[in-house]
Formats: C-alpha cells, structure tokens, sequence
C-alpha cells in the first residue's frame, strides 16, 4: 500500500482526501490534503461562497452588473 502525502509544500502529514481545486478554471486540478490542511480549505471555500453572494446582491437583493 502506497502512502500518500498532503500537496500542501509545508505539510509532511499524510492525505486523507483529495479535493478539487482552481489553477486556470474552477476545480481543474486535484490535491491530496491532510486533515488539517482539509479543514482550512473547506473553511476558505465557504468563505469564498458567501463572499461571492453578499457582492452579487444588493440591499434590495438586485443582481450588480459589471460595467466595463
């Protein structure tokens, strides 16, 4: 049985999961990460997604256009 590690260049854990992450699209790459290295991603992709809906909609819940 091979064992794996986490991809996080900083971590020497063993992976316990493998996550989808973004490098040039969303989700278009795949790391293995560790159960605390697992943890903090699943922390900033929550993060991320309520980021993203609190700037998508106003007081009055009306879509902002971007204008170039």
């Amino acid at each position: 049985m091979k064992v794996e590690f986490c991809d996080n260049q900083f971590c020497e854990n063993e992976a316990i999961k493998t996550v989808p992450v973004s490098v040039r699209r969303p989700g278009d790459s795949l790391r293995k990460l560790c159960a605390a290295c697992y943890e903090a991603y699943a922390i900033g992709a929550q993060h991320g997604r309520f980021i993203e809906n609190s700037k998508a909609f106003s007081k009055n819940d009306v879509r902002f256009l971007k204008q170039f």
